[in-house]
């Protein structure tokens, strides 16, 4: 197996392992009366000029909706594959390529430079508190060929800082690392979770907390499966199994635990209040200590600036099953759910975000883009129906614009029609 193809099935094995821990939720049988199930409308579909290579063969995505809405631009930047995108302040995007360039590029999708950062396909990036970027080259898979796994640090023009070697790195689900104000990140390793200076040297290791399950192609498959560092409280909040937290000090040591909480997303203020959005509906817990807090802001302004999406009038929307999104109320009642239409493949993933109308936007795994409103009425869908596993990637761009990366696609914007 080739360095390229083995990246792909890592992340394919990572996506499937999730999926068999992950919950499917039965709310339509488990709430009293029947929640709203959407209907789906037939949209006016255009041909877009979105390219694709599918079985082989270029393919022209089809935009339903595209009387009001339309592909405002496409990159690939000449790469089949890409990293997730992250954004700078300045609506700077920066993405990696499988031919192992850095790349920038503005709101538009205008190239604005390019660094070789001389990787072998294109790794997880994440923007750190300190302003830097950090690729995290992980060797979940290649550990057995006895390849290193790395983490590069670079800053925003392309210039490489530092390259910080590690045995064994260990990722789940790419949200087990996170960067300190003080350039110290955290990660996982063989010898658990970990902390690094930023100078490259590790100032403690937690193995305790940490266990492994082999999968395929001899990768490991590590319990924790977050890890975030919440700079108000000075403390690192690991998640275990989507239902255990521990709190970590500075030093590494166990300040706390908490177990048996309803699985859901967590999203982290910057005074130090871990929000949780699942089946369950929307609660709160303390950073410092993890106990409970009965309540906190929910005003649409801050859950917005926390990425929890929401309709801005108490409603939340969370996946319901492996093909079924909705709307939940803040104790997890369901208001509607929408099933995406029969023939359209891929399940529905975590990927998904709010606009200020609180209109909802979210992939699925076969390289699918929706569009709904806040009733749960379709506005547009972008139709790829990849038969393959397609990771995607869906964020805000300005101006309303909804942005999305995917396999052998690169970079879109797809925005309203302005008359």
């Amino acid at each position: 197996m080739n360095i390229r193809t083995g990246a792909k099935t890592k992340v394919a094995l990572l996506a499937l392992a999730l999926a068999l821990i992950l919950p499917t939720a039965a709310h339509g049988q488990t709430q009293a009366g029947q929640p709203q199930t959407t209907e789906t409308v037939s949209l006016p579909e255009v041909k877009t000029s979105v390219i694709v290579s599918q079985n082989g063969e270029s393919k022209a995505l089809i935009l339903k909706g595209g009387d009001k809405y339309e592909v405002k631009w496409q990159n690939s930047l000449e790469n089949e594959y890409l990293s997730n995108v992250v954004t700078d302040e300045q609506g700077i995007m920066y993405v990696t390529g499988a031919d192992g360039f850095l790349y920038r590029l503005d709101q538009e999708g205008k190239l604005l430079g390019k660094s070789d950062l001389w990787m072998y396909w294109a790794h997880y990036l994440e923007m750190g508190r300190d302003g830097l970027l950090y690729v995290i080259w992980d060797n979940t898979l290649e550990y057995e060929w006895e390849a290193p796994g790395y983490v590069i640090v670079v800053d925003k023009t392309g210039k490489e800082l530092r390259a910080i070697e590690f045995p064994y790195m260990l990722s789940r689900s790419y949200r087990d690392f996170d960067v300190a104000s003080n350039g110290t990140f955290f990660l996982l390793t063989d010898q658990g979770v970990t902390a690094v200076d930023k100078e490259g040297n590790v100032r403690w290791s937690n193995k305790e907390i940490l266990s492994t399950v082999p999968l395929q192609e001899g990768a490991l498959f590590p319990s924790v499966h977050s890890i975030d560092w919440v700079e108000s409280k000075r403390t690192l909040v690991v998640g275990l199994d989507g239902r255990t937290f521990i709190g970590l000090d500075e030093a590494g040591k166990i300040r706390w635990k908490r177990e048996g909480l309803d699985w859901g997303d967590q999203y982290y203020s910057s005074d130090g209040i871990v929000y949780v959005l699942g089946e369950k509906g929307l609660h709160f817990f303390n950073a410092a200590d993890g106990k409970d807090i009965a309540e906190a802001p929910v005003d649409h302004d801050i859950l917005s600036k926390l990425g929890i999406p929401n309709d801005g009038t108490g409603g939340y929307y969370i996946p319901l099953s492996n093909n079924t999104i909705g709307k939940i109320d803040r104790t997890g009642k369901v208001l509607w759910s929408y099933h995406t239409p029969e023939g359209e493949t891929g399940f529905v993933s975590w990927e998904r975000f709010s606009d200020a109308e609180g209109n909802l936007y979210f992939a699925d795994y076969g390289g699918n883009l929706y569009g709904l409103d806040k009733d749960g009425k379709e506005r547009f869908i972008l139709v790829r129906n990849d038969p393959e596993f397609v990771f995607s990637k869906v964020w805000p761009g300005k101006n309303g614009a909804v942005l999305m990366t995917a396999d052998g696609m690169g970079i879109i914007s797809i925005q309203q029609k302005r008359n």
